[in-house]
């Protein structure tokens, strides 16, 4: 009658480190430091798999990014932790640009910030009326001019239409005026 082969008994089965190691989805390197740190093992050298086992889940703290031991669910639970990461940081500076946001609009709205475009046009139509008034006073004193003799006056009479068109544009172009027309009228007299 032939022989039969005993097999171990699954609560007395032994393995070696690195089997153990495998199958805990760990290395090697951390099996012999949980032997020195109580993980049982027999005579010679081999570990008890079920009691190691039980013991390991007790004592060992598992690393969610730790490579199970086929690798496959170690590999999917760091690409979701990844994954994770990655929208939280979306998430973060999503919420960042928001918040710049509502405060760059609240800025506008209390007008303490105004448009490059708006500055730029401003900036241009004060240019124009600035050099239309001065282009203008040549026109409005030629015939007075050319017929005063004394240089006194013709300069008291440039001197008092600089003036009055300067300070007709200090009138339009104040903060919050936008050129209302009344400043026509002083020109004019």
């Amino acid at each position: 009658m032939p022989r039969r082969m005993e097999r171990p008994m699954p609560h007395r089965e032994t393995v070696t480190k690195a089997e153990f190691a495998r199958r805990e989805g760990t290395n090697p390197k951390q099996v012999r430091r949980a032997i020195q740190q109580g993980l049982p093992v027999t005579r010679d050298g081999r570990i008890p798999f079920a009691k190691a086992s039980a013991w390991w889940r007790a004592n060992h703290r598992t690393r969610i990014d730790s490579p199970a031991p086929n690798g496959k669910i170690g590999r999917a639970i760091e690409l979701y932790s990844v994954s994770r990461a990655r929208k939280m940081q979306r998430d973060s500076r999503r919420a960042k640009a928001d918040a710049e946001r509502a405060e760059l609009e609240l800025a506008v709205r209390r007008s303490e910030l105004v448009e490059v475009n708006a500055v730029v046009q401003r900036v241009f139509e004060i240019h124009r009326m600035v050099r239309d008034r001065i282009l203008a006073i040549p026109d409005r004193l030629a015939a007075q001019l050319a017929a005063e003799p004394d240089q006194a006056r013709v300069r008291l009479a440039l001197d008092a239409e600089l003036r009055l068109a300067l300070e007709a544009l200090s009138g339009e172009i104040a903060p919050g005026s936008e050129g209302n027309g009344e400043t026509e009228e002083i020109a004019a007299h």
